[in-house]
């Protein structure tokens, strides 16, 4: 890791605010810790005038400049930074000489030089860290974080039954975590001992031991420190506030760079999850850091649309985030907390999945088994509801299970278009409709009974709603027909419940 706090020269990135690779250029640069200057080519007047002194034909962002080393596009930079060599020889020239007149000069440019030497100044004046730094300390991950990672996804980390009447939550057994330990890491009993000791002391706060002891025993079982209060899952380090704020502009970075993570973790459906694929996946730490960045959004300046396609997003990405960061889930309760407990924060306000889903999508409805609605009078979330909420939605939301909708990216400007799409395209699946019209059964989708009122107020006004959502053909014909003879009797498809989670085998 690089901190360039203390180079002489300048990292300047041209950018553009609705430009993916701009994006994924200085998301780059961040998680390498390589302070940049961001000019952006739709705001800083007279940015584009001098881009196009270094480059010929026409400016397709980013360019970046380590000085007046010039470096064009995204994938530049990250072939750059692949090659050792290559990359520290850019290094020493930032490190060891101030930026020359050959390269890029703005106003803007030269005012962040000042700010950051006027900063640095300040910091050895006080003799500390500066803030940006001393967070990025604390949030560096530990080795020992990264491990209880791989034992939630090894299924090591779950609620363990010892009796029918005592369970012990998010806890693991100490043999079960020797014997894994020795197997993926062709260590020797001895080392995983230790190295259980030293996992205990530090992220697990509960041995259940007669005695009660802190002593790592394989025969005991040991509990994970309550992480129900650690905070927003788009925490971390501090947003830069380089990255728009308009939640359209934001949900169309947000969607290009979900679309490559869902075509390498999704199956050829489109609704099953490779979970661990998520591991090592660039386009997954990007939209990572993105979501930090989440917090600075002006959710009361967008539009109906821009919510629908931004929140949708959202929770389909923020429902694999959690699984991948919490483990797969083994019981209801797990569930449950991953729905009710576990959060971003977007703008000034926390939204968890079932906030998002049943109070902005569904327009403020009570959820299923729910006594009350998400949001109170007194909410501040309330003006941001979808009015009357939006039934396409359950069409393009990941349930968490077999029977899922295909898993898609929504854009601002098409949103309605593209779930109107897709709700027609299932609406001739069998799994969601399907008429016998010999016998005048309509077989329908369990959702249309348990969010009836999401699609009208009878089972009239249901059948409606299909009718028109249809596209035109036999199908939709047959249920016409059905419906109008008055004759007909409704029957819901049997839920599956199976998760759509696939482990892919651990090596």
């Amino acid at each position: 890791m690089l901190e360039n706090d203390d180079f002489l020269g300048t990292v300047v990135v041209f950018s553009k605010v609705d430009c993916i690779n701009s994006l994924k250029a200085k998301m780059l640069l961040r998680d390498l810790d390589i302070n940049y200057i961001d000019v952006s080519l739709d705001k800083e007047e007279g940015a584009l005038i001098e881009l196009e002194k270094f480059v010929s034909g026409k400016v397709i962002t980013p360019h970046i400049f380590f000085n007046e080393r010039h470096i064009e596009g995204y994938q530049g930079l990250l072939e750059i930074t692949k090659n050792e060599k290559e990359f520290e020889s850019i290094i020493e020239l930032i490190k060891m000489n101030k930026s020359p007149e050959s390269a890029p000069h703005l106003a803007l440019i030269d005012e962040k030089i000042l700010q950051q030497k006027n900063r640095k100044d300040e910091n050895q004046n006080n003799g500390n860290e500066s803030d940006a730094r001393r967070l990025h300390k604390e949030w560096i991950p530990t080795e020992y974080d990264k491990l209880v990672s791989m034992m939630r996804k090894a299924n090591l980390i779950k609620d363990n039954r010892v009796s029918v009447t005592k369970t012990y939550r998010n806890s693991f057994k100490g043999e079960d975590f020797v014997s894994w330990i020795v197997r993926t890491k062709k260590i020797r009993r001895g080392e995983a001992l230790e190295l259980g000791q030293e996992l205990v002391e530090k992220h697990f706060s509960e041995q259940f031991s007669k005695d009660g002891t802190v002593t790592f025993d394989p025969e005991m079982y040991y509990q994970l420190v309550d992480e129900g209060d650690s905070g927003p899952l788009n925490s971390g380090r501090p947003p830069t506030g380089d990255f728009t704020k308009n939640v359209g502009e934001f949900n169309e970075l947000l969607r290009q760079l979900i679309e490559p993570i869902y075509d390498h973790i999704l199956n050829e459906d489109r609704t099953r999850v490779h979970i661990e694929r998520l591991e090592d996946n660039t386009d997954f730490k990007h939209y990572a850091a993105l979501m930090r960045e989440a917090v600075n959004l002006e959710i009361e300046h967008s539009t109906i649309e821009e919510r629908l396609a931004f929140f949708t997003n959202c929770y389909n990405m923020q429902l694999l985030h959690i699984t991948f960061k919490c483990g797969i889930p083994q019981t209801i309760w797990q569930r449950r907390r991953y729905h009710y407990s576990v959060y971003y924060k977007i703008g000034e306000h926390r939204y968890s999945l079932q906030s998002i889903f049943n109070g902005i999508l569904r327009g403020n409805k009570k959820g299923y088994g729910m006594l009350w609605k998400p949001f109170g009078k007194e909410d501040q979330r309330r003006p941001f509801i979808i009015p009357d909420g939006e039934p396409l939605v359950h069409f393009a939301i990941n349930t968490y299970m077999v029977t899922t909708p295909p898993i898609r990216a929504y854009s601002s400007k098409n949103v309605m278009e593209e779930m109107h799409k897709q709700a027609q395209e299932l609406l001739e699946s069998d799994s969601v409709l399907r008429i016998d019209s010999k016998k005048q059964i309509i077989h329908l989708s369990r959702l249309f009974k348990v969010y009836s009122h999401d699609f009208g107020s009878t089972t009239e006004a249901v059948l409606e709603w299909i009718i028109d959502a249809m596209k035109a053909g036999q199908k939709r014909d047959n249920l016409i027909k059905i419906y109008y003879l008055g004759k007909y009797t409704i029957s819901y498809l049997s839920v599956d419940y199976t998760l759509n989670i696939i482990r892919d085998e651990l090596l």
